[in-house]
């Protein structure tokens, strides 16, 4: 999976957007990530499976693989759901 050419993250205070760069601007497909998801966001813009994503999580932060698994899981099922991510 990867992320859509579609999008790109714009930082807001201490939080990241992430934006439809459309003619239309989607408001229901936004969301605010921190600064994993962020990495994790800037990682998919390569094609990477979900167990690349653990992979990267655990060389970068200290975590626990259940924890990071969960984690990422989570995060790329937000980012399939709203449509971010070309699987």
């Amino acid at each position: 999976m990867k992320i859509k050419h579609t999008y790109e993250l714009k930082k807001v205070v201490n939080q990241y957007l992430d934006i439809r760069v459309e003619d239309t601007l989607v408001l229901d497909n936004m969301i605010t990530i921190n600064e994993i998801g962020k990495d994790i966001f800037d990682f998919l813009k390569e094609e990477h499976s979900e167990d690349e994503v653990v992979s990267y999580i655990l060389s970068n932060y200290e975590v626990t693989e259940e924890k990071a698994r969960e984690d990422v899981h989570e995060f790329i099922e937000k980012l399939i759901q709203k449509g971010i991510v070309e699987c």
